[in-house]
């Protein structure tokens, strides 16, 4: 279980990279919190999909370890995209 966790948490900081780019440019903070959210609705469905099969296929320690590290990152993954806003320069 903790093994799927850490895969979901990674995988949530992942989404945070094309919030980097508010940093060089003033006009992309709207596109790096567009993609961040494209980003998350995408490993929704994937962690989701994923989790459930791996549970049914009687791995349920990873598949509700990526059910249960979705819930986690997410958490961890917003307070992030809204730090990173925060220190986006202003438009």
């Amino acid at each position: 279980m903790i093994i799927g966790a850490a895969i979901a948490v990674a995988a949530h900081l992942l989404t945070l990279v094309p919030m980097l780019g508010v940093f060089g440019d003033t006009g992309s903070a709207l596109a790096g919190a567009f993609l961040y959210v494209v980003a998350q609705i995408i490993l929704f469905v994937t962690l989701l999909v994923v989790g459930i099969v791996r549970t049914v296929k009687r791995d349920g320690g990873l598949g509700v370890g990526l059910l249960v590290g979705w819930a986690v990152g997410l958490v961890i993954a917003f307070a992030g995209f809204a730090a990173l806003l925060s220190l986006a320069p202003p438009a």
